[in-house]
């Protein structure tokens, strides 16, 4: 066994975000509390019930050779890469093999997707719009000429890539390291926290409101260097990088674990890496989102390890300044983190108002979680937190001092033990190569790699789990599985933590990305329902009947299919996937569908099939939260326009088979609104009072025993509908709908 004593130190930091363009600019406005969350100027956020962000304001992105060649992502880490280049006194690495490049992202190429559907598909924009386009753009520009490389561990991605430029250095592959991370704000992210209703209508407050995030942008890279490189050329160096920890919740694709167990795990692995005592750590730059999930997990991780370890802690988010920059989030924090550490400054959590102060006092016990000023404070070590969806945590230590860290490399023989295959030539091992000896040319129509229903039965995994896949990640877990499954490794609870996943890919999800980008600029950012679809389409003459009524279409639509049709639509079932199916199903090639039709089928049945395909799908979340372990309900309590028709709240509590109260207020946002602020005046104890005294029920709707029953039959076959469609069908019709548009 040999001792690898080699140190990780920062030469070099660069930055660019909201509140500046450079690390002087954005690290004064950051103690000066300053907020860069502003109204959007580059979505169409119409009909949107948050419309905030916080944008880059830069001119001169572009003001580099092969800049019409690179995405905004790219365009924003260039920017970073060249200040931190020329913090650290280095200029062009000369096709150095051991100088890297390692840039995480999370939406990558998400500004040239948009670009791609709505200037005209120019094929310009295709090559710009993967995750893996960011770090060869960046490497082209300072000509490094060793591991070039993209992360996309989501709003980790850019801590990680930090952590393993460390790797690099400690192993001796590498002397010096560009790491860090890039993403911009554009339609799809927006979008889609848009549809997870997860943005905060007023801009985040993390630790205080905690009620959504605010999306930002931009990018941060420091110059991660040996210590003896860094010696040899007398360059300046900030601080050390003891220990990183990485780890994953596998709990959930968005929700961290409550318990926050895989937080607490990436955490002590990164105090145990680094030699340090947890009351060594002065300031945590937390992920803080100022979701109600994360920040509850956050704060349960963080008391649950300092408590009685450290009574000297400070706590802050700089996402109420930065908004949340997805990939770039855990490498801009690391520079926030490093200056404070080099100037003993704690940067401030924004948001609090007088009145909050008595909450947070009650949840921080002893942690200073730093409302809205700076303060000066001595610091020795800080950490940085990044907790993202998919459960990947990673923190990562900086340090004035060099602390004990020792990388023992004991040299081990690697030994392959299992293998797993999906191709368009078969899956499994023994299937592809008894395909791949025939020589056999494959045709166009079996290009693609696919799995079914027998795949995830041979593997032992649940159809719930494959439907919240796309294809992408359908064809990485039956293929990791199947290479488990082949080394006769059985996954615990005991092991479980000792288990990594290294995926490469080029793409990834691009092919989700750009069909969620197309619904987008099709439908625009709060599309429509599928009953509003039916009727502008089909509908022509109700509507105009409906005006010389001077009445609702959609109330004498519903009223007319609720006389002329009955509970069942008569065997007619309607997908409402005119966009592509989110929650549960994830599947953005699922389309509508009309299926059952026969002669005898009238327009009223086409009317009341919609609707019902409409409420089976509400259903089919509901049905998804209890599998998921959510607490058994008996009401559902309805608001919206939609619910003053006594037709489609009747179907409601037909199809839940539960009781279905129609609240009187129809804006829910406005009242939740109205009840914390209630809450927070001190009017009302908790929400539970306010609740009692705020929510009005205007009417109850009881089931009708016969039709439930119908449609409890009803919705097992709709539910089948969907998952035989979703084996082949959906991505065929995709495929060819995308070949002959």
């Amino acid at each position: 066994m040999t001792e690898n004593n080699n140190r990780a130190v920062i030469t070099g930091l660069g930055m660019i975000c909201a509140i500046g363009n450079s690390v002087d600019e954005a690290w004064n406005n950051a103690i000066n509390s300053v907020s860069g969350i502003h109204k959007t100027t580059t979505l169409d956020t119409t009909d949107c019930y948050a419309d905030l962000a916080a944008e880059v304001k830069c001119d001169t992105l572009g003001d580099f050779e092969g800049s019409e060649d690179a995405d905004r992502s790219a365009q924003l880490c260039i920017k970073a890469a060249g200040e931190a280049m020329k913090d650290a006194g280095l200029d062009d690495f000369a096709g150095d093999p051991k100088a890297s490049v390692i840039i995480g992202s999370c939406v990558g190429g998400a500004v040239s997707i948009s670009d791609y559907y709505e200037h005209g598909k120019k094929a310009s924009d295709v090559t710009k719009m993967p995750i893996s386009s960011i770090a060869p753009q960046v490497a082209g520009q300072c000509h490094a000429g060793g591991v070039v490389t993209n992360i996309a561990n989501a709003c980790a991605a850019g801590t990680i890539s930090i952590a393993y430029a460390c790797e690099l250095i400690r192993a001796g592959k590498a002397d010096v390291v560009l790491a860090g991370g890039s993403d911009t704000f554009a339609a799809v992210p927006y979008a889609g926290f848009l549809s997870l209703h997860a943005l905060d209508a007023d801009g985040c407050s993390p630790f205080n409101r905690c009620t959504g995030i605010t999306l930002g942008e931009g990018s941060g890279v420091v110059v991660v260097e040996s210590y003896e490189h860094a010696k040899a050329r007398n360059a300046k160096m900030y601080c050390e990088v003891l220990g990183a920890g990485v780890s994953s919740d596998a709990h959930h694709i968005t929700a961290p674990r409550p318990d926050g167990e895989g937080q607490m795990e990436a955490i002590n692995r990164a105090i145990k890496n680094s030699g340090l005592k947890k009351s060594d750590i002065g300031y945590v730059n937390a992920h803080g989102t100022g979701t109600a999930k994360n920040d509850d997990a956050e704060f349960l991780s963080l008391h649950t390890i300092f408590d009685g370890e450290n009574d000297n802690l400070s706590v802050s988010s700089t996402k109420a300044m930065t908004g949340h920059c997805l990939g770039a989030a855990g490498a801009i924090e690391a520079v926030f983190s490093i200056k404070a550490l080099t100037t003993n400054t704690v940067v401030p959590t924004l948001g609090f108002k007088d009145e909050d102060m008595d909450k947070l006092a009650e949840k921080a016990g002893k942690i200073d979680f730093c409302p809205n000023k700076a303060h000066e404070k001595e610091l020795t070590s800080v950490m940085n937190n990044s907790f993202a969806f998919g459960g990947n945590n990673a923190s990562i230590i900086f340090s004035k001092e060099a602390g004990n860290v020792t990388v023992k490399e004991e040299k081990k023989p690697l030994v392959i033990t299992g293998i797993g295959v999906v191709t368009p030539s078969g899956n499994g091992v023994d299937t592809y190569v008894a395909n791949a000896v025939k020589n056999e040319a494959l045709t166009e129509a079996n290009l693609r790699s696919s799995v079914g229903k027998e795949d995830y039965n041979a593997l032992g995994l649940k159809m719930s789990f494959y439907r919240k896949l796309d294809n992408f990640s359908q064809l990485q877990a039956v293929s990791g599985m199947e290479a488990l499954k082949d080394a006769d490794y059985a996954v615990t609870d005991d092991n479980a933590t000792d288990i990594g996943i290294i995926v490469g890919t080029s793409e990834g999800a691009l092919g989700t990305c750009c069909d969620f980008q197309s619904m987008i600029t099709e439908k625009g950012n709060a599309s429509g329902s599928a009953f509003k679809w039916f009727k502008e389409e089909f509908c022509n003459s109700a509507n105009e009947t409906a005006i010389g009524l001077k009445e609702s279409v959609y109330d004498m639509l519903t009223r007319i299919a609720d006389r002329s049709s009955r509970a069942g639509a008569n065997g007619l079932f309607f997908l409402p996937y005119l966009a592509g199916a989110v929650t549960p199903n994830q599947n953005p090639n699922a389309r509508g569908t009309y299926i059952g039709m026969t002669v005898g089928h009238t327009k009223t049945d086409f009317v009341r099939a919609t609707m019902e395909g409409v409420c089976f799908d509400i259903k089919d979340m509901l049905e998804a939260m209890i599998e998921g372990g959510a607490a058994p309900f008996d009401t559902v309590r309805l608001t919206g326009g939609i619910f003053r028709s006594e037709v489609w709240c009747q179907m409601q509590a037909d199809i839940f088979n539960r009781t279905c109260e129609v609240v009187a207020v129809e804006e829910a946002t406005s009242l939740g609104c109205a009840m914390i602020a209630a809450v927070g005046a001190g009017i009302y104890k908790d929400l539970e009072e306010a609740e009692k005294h705020m929510v009005k029920i205007k009417k109850i709707y009881e089931p009708i025993p016969e039709n439930a029953a119908i449609y409890e039959d009803a919705f097992k076959v709709w539910r089948q509908i969907y998952k035989n469609l979703a084996i082949d069908a959906y991505d065929m019709i995709a495929e060819f709908q995308e070949k002959h548009r």
